[in-house]
């Protein structure tokens, strides 16, 4: 493994925002979980 430093020039440098190389992974869920029915209308509608 090889690490290179190099002084960020003085002539209004502004960094990336993102960049897809860098590794970076985040996680998403998104909770598909119908509120509207009630468990017990499941349990009554399981017997059908």
């Amino acid at each position: 493994m090889q690490h290179s430093f190099i002084a960020i020039p003085e002539n209004d440098y502004e960094p990336r925002l993102t960049d897809h190389r860098m590794g970076f992974f985040s996680q998403q869920v998104t909770d598909l979980t119908d509120t509207s029915v009630t468990l017990t209308e499941i349990l009554s509608n399981a017997g059908t």
